[in-house]
């Protein structure tokens, strides 16, 4: 998934680049957060860093396609809840990302990269595909991290039904942010996205408590990480460990800085054949 995503990023990258020269091309730093199981509704809780670049190709001053890069990191701990229930399964993760992403932009006002006389400000929506590494991870007892895919903490590929997860799968970004062109070439985006995934887990949390003996099939570290849960003297067998109906979302908040590719064609901008929408006029 990730190798076939790379490789839709460089194609619509090498069309772009053939199409023409309205491009510009930087980087952005902000923050990334996840929602789900450990965090099933608060936004902008558990942040971590995340970095990145884009290559973009403006058709015209309202639309533009561009390929994404971003790196970062997700967290969650459930003793950090106010909710009784998460206190007492007591769970924790943490997990790297890489997401390569295609998305397409659409400007609410007429818009040119770098061009501080006009079309310098606009909102913006934008809505893409992608696919993203995750490797979710926490810590025993000893202090040591492991990674929690390889020991099937909830009886993957053992229990019928339950089955394991790979690192890569897709998502489908989608947001909204604010262009401004403060200097001129260049361009600070700031926008606010969700991905939706085709996981549920990205915190290695999804359904119910495998029994101790299926999961111990990969261990002593692996039964510990299936059962972290503080005051029950029951076995947890078959017992609620995560919401398997729903799948995991994370988000990006970011600042971007860009700088438009000298443009061979100078009157590239002015001869669009784009019909505006707000004055009717070609621009």
């Amino acid at each position: 998934m990730i190798r076939f995503a790379s490789i839709l990023v460089l194609a619509t990258l090498t069309i772009l680049q053939v199409r023409g020269q309205k491009n510009d091309m930087g980087i952005t730093g902000g923050v990334m957060y996840y929602m789900g199981d450990l965090n099933p509704s608060k936004h902008f809780r558990f942040p971590g860093p995340g970095v990145g670049f884009l290559y973009r190709h403006n058709f015209d001053h309202h639309f533009s396609v561009r390929g994404n890069v971003i790196l970062g990191r997700i967290w969650a701990d459930d003793a950090k809840s106010k909710n009784g229930y998460q206190n007492t399964r007591n769970l924790r993760f943490s997990s790297y990302m890489a997401e390569v992403s295609v998305q397409g932009e659409l400007n609410f006002f007429q818009f040119e990269p770098g061009n501080r006389k006009k079309a310098n400000f606009t909102p913006f929506i934008f809505g893409g595909v992608g696919a993203f590494y995750f490797n979710p991870r926490s810590t025993l007892s000893t202090g040591e991290e492991v990674s929690l895919a390889t020991l099937n903490t909830e009886g993957q590929g053992v229990i019928p039904g339950r089955k394991r997860y790979g690192p890569i799968t897709a998502c489908l970004p989608f947001g909204m942010g604010i262009k401004w062109n403060p200097w001129k070439g260049a361009t600070l985006m700031l926008e606010w996205g969700m991905r939706y995934t085709f996981t549920d887990y990205l915190d290695d949390v999804s359904t119910r408590y495998a029994h101790p003996d299926v999961v111990a099939i990969k261990g002593e570290n692996a039964v510990e990480m299936a059962d972290q849960s503080i005051g029950v003297l029951l076995d947890n067998t078959d017992r609620q460990r995560g919401f398997a109906k729903n799948n995991d979302w994370y988000s990006y908040l970011g600042l971007y800085l860009t700088f438009r590719i000298k443009d061979k064609d100078p009157t590239c901008w002015t001869g669009s054949k784009y019909k505006s929408p707000y004055t009717g006029k070609r621009k």
